[in-house]
């Protein structure tokens, strides 16, 4: 199957509560996109997304609710099959729906060679691929 080229880089922030709306954002010409970021780092990803526009994201976020108060439509949902027990080892309430986009923001990130940056939660940083 298809693995991506994984740099790791560790993020030292404050959690937040995730409300991040984003199907990410492919910026040709540059050498890297951030791959996954923690949700609950919601005030740093607005400033990454929001203030930086030269990053390429292949992340996807879902939020809770639409700004009406209503449950988002996506936010929930699983994939058919579904993927939560691969990507958490059980099934979640916030569903695996965002994963099928995901997959495709990381091949497409694959295809222009860029590598991809994994933010890790304080103090779970990973071992690099």
């Amino acid at each position: 199957g298809f693995r991506p080229t994984v740099q790791i880089m560790a993020l030292l922030a404050r959690p937040n509560k995730p409300g991040i709306k984003f199907s990410g954002r492919l910026v040709e010409g540059t050498s890297f996109t951030i791959a996954s970021f923690p949700g609950i780092y919601e005030t740093e990803w607005n400033q990454l997304t929001q203030h930086i526009m030269n990053v390429s994201c292949a992340c996807v976020f879902f939020p809770d609710r639409l700004e009406n108060g209503q449950p988002h439509p996506l936010f929930g949902q699983h994939e058919i099959p579904c993927s939560c027990v691969e990507l958490y080892g059980k099934v979640v309430e916030w569903g695996c729906f965002w994963y099928l986009e995901w997959r495709v923001n990381v091949q497409r990130a694959a295809c222009y060679k860029m590598k991809n940056i994994i933010v890790y939660k304080e103090g779970q940083r990973g071992l690099e691929d």
